[in-house]
């Protein structure tokens, strides 16, 4: 048997961006987000991967996987095969353009959703161990979390180091 090559931005959005795969991408979203069981994501709606450009000579871009869940937050899911030097940049850029173009004139604050950027990424980017890690805004001083709209993941796939009979799920 011969199977795609899970680091492929087809294979990606083959497995996560199909809409009869939903609950691929929802065990997977609630698994490497460690969703609590009130808070687990039920329901997924695939969104159109393409970000066309609100403003004149602004840039186009086109995720892997671009969903929101039942609450309306939004997921990332982005693959990245090549060293990028400027990835964090690209995932802060995918990310407030997300979060920037729920709200259309005259809609109030209160309408914009938190934005979940997921990458799974085939090099090294940051200098934790672990294999995965999350980021989000905090305060300095007490490591406290109020600006809570935007999460980032991101699984680097060198650093896992675990073989097949070590798996459990």
């Amino acid at each position: 048997m011969h199977f795609l090559d899970p680091k492929n931005d087809y294979s990606i959005k083959q497995v996560f961006g199909n809409e009869k795969k939903k609950n691929v991408l929802i065990n997977f979203l609630n698994h490497i987000l460690n969703k609590e069981e009130s808070e687990l994501i039920t329901e997924v709606t695939l969104l159109d991967p393409r970000q066309a450009p609100h403003l004149k000579g602004t840039k186009e871009t086109i995720l892997d996987v671009y969903c929101h869940d039942q609450s309306g937050a939004e997921y990332i899911v982005e693959m990245q095969v090549l060293y990028q030097a400027y990835f964090d940049k690209r995932a802060l850029y995918y990310s407030s353009k997300a979060y920037f173009q729920q709200l259309d004139a005259g809609d109030d604050f209160p309408k914009l959703r938190p934005v979940v950027f997921v990458g799974i990424l085939n090099f090294d980017f940051t200098k934790e161990k672990d294999y995965i890690s999350q980021h989000r805004i905090l305060n300095l001083k007490t490591s406290t979390n109020s600006i809570r709209d935007f999460d980032f993941t991101f699984i680097e796939l060198p650093k896992f180091k675990k073989n097949k009979d070590e798996l459990k799920t």
